[in-house]
C-alpha cells in the first residue's frame, strides 16, 4: 500500500521554510560555535606548545643557570670581603683607624691629627669617612697612598689636599728641604 501525501504549494513552502530555519538554527547555535571552539583550541595548542618549548629551554639550561648562580655567589662573597666588618658605624670606623694606623707606621709618615666624620648612609652601604692630617716627604706619601689603594679592605681616598712647605734648616741641605702637609679624607664601606 502506497501512501501518497498531497500537499499544496503553501504547505510545501512552509515546510521548506521550517526545515531551512531549523538548519540555520542548528548551524548558528551548534555548528558555528563548534568550529570557533576548534579554532580556539588550535590557537591554544600553538600557544601552549610555545610555552612548553620555553620551559624546556629553561629546564635544559638549568645547569648553565646553576653555574652562573654559583659564580655570582662567589663573586658577591669575594666582593663583600672588602667591606668593613663592624656591626655599627663606630666599630667600623675603629677598624678603619686601625688599618690606617698600620699603613701610616709602615710608610714612615708623621700623623698630626685624625678626625672621624659623619657616616653617609646610601641604599645598600654606609660610607664611613675619616680625615687625616699628615706630614711626610714625597716618597712616604706615595708609599702611603699606594698602600691605601691596594688594601684588601675597600678604602677610597675621597679628598686629598697637599701643601708643600719649605723646611727651616740650619744648613743648606738641598735634598730634604721641603715637607708635605697633606689632608686626606679616606672612606671605608660597610653593609647597611
Amino acid at each position: 500500500m502506497k501512501l501518497k501525501i498531497k500537499a499544496d504549494k503553501k504547505r510545501k513552502y512552509l515546510i521548506l521554510c521550517g526545515i531551512l530555519l531549523l538548519i540555520m538554527t542548528i548551524y548558528k547555535y551548534i555548528v558555528h560555535p563548534a568550529f570557533l571552539y576548534v579554532d580556539r583550541l588550535g590557537e591554544e595548542i600553538v600557544l601552549k606548545h610555545k610555552m612548553l618549548s620555553g620551559y624546556k629551554k629553561v629546564i635544559y639550561g638549568k645547569t648553565d643557570l646553576t653555574y652562573k648562580l654559583s659564580f655570582i655567589k662567589k663573586e658577591l662573597t669575594r666582593a663583600c670581603a672588602g667591606l668593613l666588618s663592624g656591626n655599627t658605624p663606630a666599630l667600623a670606623s675603629v677598624e678603619i683607624q686601625n688599618r690606617l694606623k698600620k699603613i701610616v707606621t709602615e710608610s714612615g709618615v708623621e700623623l698630626k691629627s685624625m678626625k672621624i666624620l659623619d657616616p653617609v648612609v646610601t641604599d645598600y652601604y654606609t660610607m664611613l669617612p675619616v680625615q687625616y692630617n699628615i706630614v711626610s716627604d714625597t716618597r712616604s706619601l706615595r708609599d702611603m697612598l699606594y698602600r691605601i689603594e691596594s688594601s684588601p679592605t675597600y678604602l677610597i681616598i675621597k679628598e686629598l689636599r697637599v701643601r708643600v712647605r719649605k723646611k727651616r734648616t740650619r744648613f743648606r741641605d738641598k735634598q730634604n728641604n721641603y715637607e708635605i702637609n697633606s689632608t686626606l679624607t679616606i672612606t671605608g664601606y660597610m653593609k647597611k
